[in-house]
C-alpha cells in the first residue's frame, strides 16, 4: 500500500478552505486510477505547533526544545510515498501557518530528511502571486530532498489549467504505480550546495554535521544516496 501524506497551511478549517478542497481533490483523482492508496491531509491550524522560538537548540541536540504535534507530523511525513505541499496565497507567499511549519523543521531541511521522495504542490489564490508561492514550496521540497513532480496552481483570476492538473495526476499516478522518479539537477545541486555549508561551518551546524557523519554523506553525492537501497 502507498501512503500520500499532504501538509496544508490554510488557517481555514477544513471545509472551509479551497487549499484542502483542491488537495483532496487531487488525492480522489489518484484513488480513482490506483488501487490500494493510503493518504493522509495534515492541516497545520487544526494541530498545536507552536512558533519557533529562535533558540536554536535544535542545531545542537537534533532536537526541538517545544513539546507539540510537530513531532507526529514528522513522523507521518516519514511513512510517506510521496508528499503533498499545499498553501494558500498570503502575499504573495506561503501563509503564516506554513511558515510556522518551515521554521519549526530547520534541522530537517538541512538534512534531507526525506531524500528521494518526490512531492507536488498545491497554491490556491483569489488574486495573484501564485507563482511566488509556489517557489517557495519547491524550495523548501528541495531543502527536504524531495524530487518534484509538478505543481497544481488555483487561481480566481484566471482559467483552471484542467491539463496541467491531469498531467500531475497522470505522473504521479505512474509513480504510485511503481515508476522511477529522477532527481533533477536541482537536487544535487542543493545537496552539493548545503553539504558545502556544513562542511565549513561545524560548530554553528553541531546537529547536522553528527546526522551527516552519521549517514556518511559527506563523502557521497545526491544521486550515490539515492541509488542506495536505504537512502539515509
Amino acid at each position: 500500500m502507498k501512503k500520500i501524506v499532504a501538509v496544508i497551511g490554510s488557517p481555514k478549517p477544513s471545509d472551509r478552505s479551497v487549499t484542502y478542497a483542491l488537495v483532496n481533490e487531487f488525492i480522489g483523482s489518484l484513488k480513482k486510477s490506483n488501487d490500494g492508496i493510503e493518504a493522509e491531509i495534515i492541516s497545520l491550524s487544526q494541530r498545536n505547533i507552536l512558533p519557533c522560538k529562535g533558540c536554536l537548540d535544535c542545531k545542537k541536540t537534533g532536537k526541538c526544545v517545544i513539546d507539540d504535534d510537530m513531532g507526529s507530523i514528522r513522523d507521518s511525513m516519514s511513512q510517506a510515498d510521496i508528499l503533498i505541499f499545499g498553501s494558500p496565497v498570503h502575499f504573495s507567499h506561503v501563509s503564516s501557518v506554513f511558515h510556522n511549519f518551515v521554521e519549526r523543521s530547520i534541522v530537517p531541511l538541512h538534512t534531507f530528511e526525506h531524500l528521494g521522495k518526490p512531492f507536488v504542490n498545491v497554491v490556491t489564490t483569489n488574486g495573484s502571486g501564485e507563482q511566488e508561492a509556489d517557489k517557495f514550496l519547491t524550495k523548501i521540497g528541495l531543502l527536504f530532498g524531495c524530487i518534484k513532480v509538478g505543481s497544481i496552481l488555483r487561481s480566481d483570476n484566471d482559467r483552471f489549467d484542467a491539463k496541467a492538473y491531469d498531467r500531475v495526476v497522470l505522473e504521479t499516478g505512474s509513480i504510485l504505480s511503481g515508476k522511477k522518479v529522477r532527481p533533477s539537477l536541482e537536487n544535487k545541486m542543493y545537496f552539493s550546495f548545503m553539504k558545502k555549508v556544513i562542511e565549513e561551518n561545524p560548530d554553528y551546524f553541531k546537529a547536522e554535521t553528527e546526522i551527516w557523519n552519521e549517514r556518511g554523506w559527506f563523502k557521497k553525492s545526491y544521486t550515490d544516496i539515492y541509488n542506495e537501497p536505504d537512502k539515509r
